[in-house]
């Protein structure tokens, strides 16, 4: 997660109470320089992660966006290889010539080879 006070990264922090751990997610530039530096509240831990669980869950859910990626992605895949076969035709054309460039600069005058 980016912070949208400072555009830093949050950090996971376990700060110890007297008793207990609280977990939580914090700006690094809030965790690194302090309060004053970013305003931005500190996430409890759990909540948030159940939430990112729960959005991924949803996405997984909807099989359609998969299949739609898939879908883009193969076409894409097919194009390229389209456009990557005309390269490479070019290429071996272009390594033909030279080639032949060089069987001719390398005869010698009058003779063989």
């Amino acid at each position: 997660m980016i912070c949208d006070r400072r555009g830093k990264h949050y950090l996971g922090v376990a700060p110890h109470g007297r008793r207990q751990c609280y977990r939580s997610y914090t700006c690094y530039t809030r965790h690194r320089y302090g309060r004053s530096t970013c305003p931005a509240d500190r996430l409890p831990a759990d909540q948030l992660e159940h939430a990112v669980m729960q959005a991924l869950l949803a996405t997984y859910e909807q099989t359609d966006l998969l299949e739609h990626a898939i879908t883009t992605a193969r076409s894409q895949a097919a194009h390229l290889r389209e456009q990557h076969q005309g390269e490479l035709a070019a290429i071996r054309g272009e390594i033909g010539k030279a080639g032949r460039w060089v069987c001719r600069s390398t005869r010698r005058p009058g003779g063989s080879g």
